[in-house]
């Protein structure tokens, strides 16, 4: 049973016969002892309470530990005023000609992203001729560019099926952005400090398709 400050008239009884500290002798003189439970528990719960929700609350304001992220293929490159490519990753190097090129871009917002822009990818064939294109919202639509926050990597990965007539030889993959605010301009890509002729770039890797 609780004390009486908690639970009306049957509290109060218990706390009469329990929280009576005991008389003492003190020079000769017997001094009676008071009744502190009532008085001091409260004070106590709250002592104890108060500094664990303090505690919890500043542990659950802690930044949460974010793992690095591998990034197999450095290839930086900057789009517009704030967008940077940090590099890249693709599967096998060999396919086949009807075969799915994998790629994965981690980009980074150097400052605020005001603009939700559309990164586009696609695959140039031996003939010159574009055998995969995708246009999308980053990461599968999970992290419009308005969304990134400055120093933060965005993992954003792409499936790119060759189209049916696919032919042997090398192939090569272009990225950029585009702006759907502004007629689907392509943001400018600058690499070196150096404008990228129709502000697209061109990976760093050769993707061969046999049969």
């Amino acid at each position: 049973m609780l004390p009486g400050w908690c639970c009306g008239r049957e509290g109060r009884k218990w706390e009469e016969e329990t929280s009576k500290v005991p008389d003492r002798t003190v020079a000769g003189r017997r001094i009676a002892g008071r009744r502190i439970a009532g008085h001091i528990l409260p004070w106590f719960v709250l002592s104890v309470v108060i500094p664990l929700f303090f505690v919890v609350g500043c542990a659950a304001d802690q930044p949460t530990a974010v793992e690095p992220v591998e990034i197999r293929r450095r290839q930086e490159a900057r789009l517009g005023e704030a967008i940077r490519l940090l590099g890249f990753d693709m599967g096998p190097p060999v396919i086949h000609p009807l075969g799915v090129i994998e790629l994965t871009l981690f980009w980074e917002a150097e400052a605020p992203v005001e603009g939700d822009y559309l990164v586009f990818a696609e695959v140039i064939g031996p003939s010159g001729d574009t055998y995969a294109h995708k246009e999308r919202v980053p990461a599968d639509a999970a992290r419009p560019t308005s969304s990134w926050q400055p120093g933060e990597t965005i993992v954003d990965s792409y499936r790119m099926a060759l189209r049916g007539d696919g032919h042997s030889g090398f192939y090569r993959v272009w990225i950029g952005m585009l702006d759907p605010e502004n007629g689907m301009q392509r943001l400018p890509v600058y690499v070196n400090g150096e404008r990228a002729p129709e502000d697209a770039l061109r990976l760093e890797m050769v993707i061969e398709a046999e049969p």
